[in-house]
């Protein structure tokens, strides 16, 4: 069996501009959400270099879903800050990174709402989905997040 190659890809549609993610590092972590429901996050990182430097900027983007589905189409809630929810998906941003002082900038976007369809290999060694939710940017207005993904259940590593 030919398994696919991994990718984890996403157009980020604010009011006047996109951005395109591709990551290019994920990560999938086994925990318990914020009622002690077994869940899986995947997150996906893309790192935004500048001129073969040290990335100047990540993005990523989290999605947590409950162990207990193999496969499933559903309606994703709002995020909960500082907590897993199982069925949610947020948007982050890392940026103005400094090695030397070692700060850095971070922006949270909580998923407001959204749907997700995916399936888990029955071992469940790799996934694969479909996912949009909108989100608030800084001004205040709604922005779209919209994606797919096929990665490999190994923790974390590139792509």
């Amino acid at each position: 069996m030919t398994v696919p190659p991994e990718e984890f890809k996403a157009l980020v549609e604010y009011a006047s501009s996109t951005e395109n993610f591709v990551a290019n590092k994920v990560n999938i972590i086994a925990g318990k959400d914020n009622s002690g429901v077994e869940c899986w996050t995947i997150m996906a990182f893309q790192d935004i270099f500048e001129k073969g430097q040290r990335p100047h900027e990540i993005r990523a983007i989290h999605i947590i879903l409950p162990k207990s589905s193999l496969a499933a189409e559903v309606d994703l809630s709002p995020a909960a800050s500082a907590e897993l929810k199982i069925n949610s998906a947020s948007y982050f941003k890392i940026i103005n990174i400094d090695y030397e002082t070692k700060k850095s900038t971070e922006l949270t976007y909580l998923g407001k709402e959204g749907s997700i369809k995916y399936k888990w290999s029955t071992d469940p060694s790799q996934a694969e989905g479909n996912f949009g939710f909108t989100s608030i940017d800084n001004n205040n207005q709604p922005f779209k997040v919209n994606g797919y993904f096929h990665i490999l259940n190994r923790g974390a590593h590139t792509i």
